[in-house]
């Protein structure tokens, strides 16, 4: 009897033991479970956002070291909103995805949401801000439809997003295309192109670099929205508070006048810069 007791009892040890053992991999994934960005801020007192260094989005003066421009103006409104600081790390626009999906940034503001981007990371609903297809001409030049450019030389960056739009939506128009879209404002520059067809948050910095040009949005409009991107994760506080800041700042005008005021800073006309509300199209 006394040793089927024993037996019993090394038993149920040995059944106890493999039980654990099975539980020990649910237990290790509950205890390495990873913060959610929302919780991770508020420990941290801090979030990080994607800095492109590109007129109106992000200037960093040189001598001072200060950051400029409507990404740090959005995003510093949100931080102080939470009471935590707002921290930019350079990046590109081709990496900012990436940065989101290795954890160095914990949002990307003002990104176009095309699907190859919404299979890696997750978009808000309310856009920040919209852009529009755009050109740039001479002042003393009149062009008020897409049509209008059929008699004209437009220079175009090679491949780009706007080469693909005036390709096939004006297939008739002469295009000169450059390899980047910085040798194709160059053309435009020296005379050699007479359009320069851009989007018109990209047009703001080639606006702020020539004189004697401006901006126009020929008709009809074709535009993009711009949304803030966050990594796909469970919980979607952190998301949700940014698409509710999103709209409101739309909504109330804000984001356009963080625009006008960045435009002051850099000497532009806000006058001469397409609004980022489509309703004022």
């Amino acid at each position: 009897m006394k040793k089927r007791a024993i037996t019993k009892r090394f038993i149920l040890i040995f059944m106890a033991a493999i039980f654990l053992l099975t539980l020990m991999p649910a237990l290790n994934a509950f205890a390495k479970k990873e913060m959610s960005t929302w919780d991770a801020v508020k420990k941290r007192g801090s979030f990080r956002y994607g800095a492109v260094s590109n007129l109106p989005y992000f200037y960093r003066d040189p001598k001072t070291g200060k950051a400029h421009g409507l990404s740090v103006k959005y995003a510093e409104d949100i931080a102080k909103v939470m009471g935590v600081k707002a921290v930019p790390v350079d990046t590109t626009w081709g990496n900012m995805v990436a940065a989101l999906q290795s954890g160095q940034i914990d949002m990307a503001p003002f990104l176009i949401p095309v699907p190859a981007r919404a299979m890696a990371v997750e978009f808000i609903n309310n856009p920040i801000a919209y852009m529009v297809e755009s050109i740039l001409i001479h002042k003393d030049l009149n062009v008020t439809d897409w049509n209008d450019l059929k008699k004209l030389k437009i220079a175009v960056g090679m491949g780009s997003a706007n080469d693909i739009f005036i390709t096939k939506k004006f297939p008739e128009v002469k295009i000169i295309r450059y390899p980047s879209a910085d040798e194709s404002f160059a053309a435009f520059q020296s005379g050699r192109a007479e359009v320069f067809v851009t989007m018109s948050m990209s047009g703001i910095a080639y606006l702020s670099k020539a004189g004697n040009v401006k901006l126009v949005i020929p008709k009809p409009v074709f535009y993009s929205g711009l949304h803030n991107a966050v990594r796909r994760e469970p919980d979607k506080t952190w998301r949700d508070f940014l698409n509710t800041c999103a709209g409101y700042y739309y909504t109330s005008g804000k984001v356009q006048e963080w625009l006008d005021e960045t435009m002051v800073e850099f000497s532009i006309d806000p006058k001469n810069v397409p609004s980022v509300m489509k309703e004022r199209w």
